[in-house]
């Protein structure tokens, strides 16, 4: 296979694989399927273009679009609501980081005002 035809696989499939809303083993299997069945064609014709491939696998749209309409829609919907929640539990354990990280701040600044305070600057010597 034609480097240039190579790297327009790749790209043909990483422009499907940022379509896809999840990318749980299906969706893996799916792409993998798909670059094998890719492959099969440009081998059987060596002078194929992108376009070519575009032609006989449509768009990357409508490729998702297939993929997408093909699973079962309460299995999608169960994947991408877990997901939801996944996505908020981090959000809330990055917020309660960064709040502990700003308290530990405060008083690390608090602690360093004390110490600064305590270090003695100027010293008066009375001589008799």
């Amino acid at each position: 296979m034609r480097k240039d035809l190579n790297r327009d696989i790749n790209q043909y499939l990483k422009r499907i694989s940022l379509l896809l809303p999840l990318k749980g083993k299906e969706e893996k299997s799916f792409l993998r399927h798909l670059r094998s069945s890719i492959e099969d064609f440009a081998d059987a014709n060596p002078n194929c273009t992108m376009e070519d491939i575009i032609e006989n696998f449509d768009s990357p749209e409508d490729v998702v679009h297939g993929y997408l309409s093909a699973v079962d829609h309460e299995e999608l919907y169960k994947k991408l609501s877990i997901r939801k929640y996944i996505r908020r539990g981090i959000e809330i354990a990055i917020l309660l980081l960064v709040i502990f990280t700003v308290f530990r701040m405060g008083l690390l600044y608090d602690s360093y005002l004390e110490g600064k305070d305590a270090i003695i600057r100027t010293e008066k010597v009375i001589i008799e």
